[in-house]
């Protein structure tokens, strides 16, 4: 039963901030925070009917939040930033849910090369799909056309932190992905050899439900 469902995940929720408050340093506490307030609107939100995309849906997009505050130790920052920015771009971008973000704008610095070099493939790829299916997304509650978002992150992969470009990238995804431009298990298994070669250990996934 939804109502049953729906209770038993309020039950859980500030178990789950407790859990992410302890086991976090501040430095990326406040990435959690804003998982904690994704979790609260999607609990809050009108369950939207996603069709067949299941991975655009209310149950994926909780059981994104939830792993991230409850496991954040185990996953890279870059990685928490791209579910966080995916999660934006869903719900920012399909009828009945609004969300605005400027997490990006919080991190300073700039990529290394091959951080860099990652990401602009990436972005062409995006690029690509949309020049061959233009779409427009809702952006900081602006209506902007796909192919001028992506140019901007590509014009910026090089200068932004890798922690701000993971956010726009997952942003990115999440746009494409609730648009039918891409099929999110597909597209992990082309990102995840990419992403992870960026790190010196071998980076945890998450698997989520059929």
């Amino acid at each position: 039963m939804p109502g049953a469902c729906f209770q038993d995940r309020q039950k859980n929720f500030h178990g789950l901030m407790w859990i992410g408050a302890c086991m976090l340093n501040s430095a990326n506490r406040f990435l959690i925070d804003e998982f904690e307030s994704l979790l609260i609107n999607l609990q809050d939100a009108p369950i939207i009917d996603t069709g067949s995309l299941s991975r655009c849906g209310h149950e994926h997009l909780m059981s994104l939040c939830s792993e991230a505050i409850r496991n954040a130790e185990r996953y890279p920052e870059d990685k928490l930033c791209r579910w966080y920015g995916f999660i934006i771009g869903v719900m920012s971008n399909s009828e009945g849910w609004s969300y605005t973000s400027t997490l990006a704008r919080l991190y300073t610095g700039e990529p290394s090369s091959r951080q860099a070099d990652v990401m602009r493939k990436l972005l062409n790829r995006y690029l690509g799909f949309v020049l061959r299916t233009p779409v427009t997304c809702r952006l900081e509650s602006v209506e902007r056309d796909m192919n001028d978002v992506i140019r901007e992150a590509l014009a910026s992969a090089g200068k932004s932190t890798f922690e701000s470009i993971s956010i726009r990238l997952g942003h990115i995804q999440g746009v494409l992905a609730v648009k039918g431009l891409i099929d999110v298990d597909e597209e992990r298994e082309f990102t995840r050899p990419l992403l992870h070669s960026l790190h010196d250990q071998p980076i945890p996934t998450f698997a989520p439900e059929k």
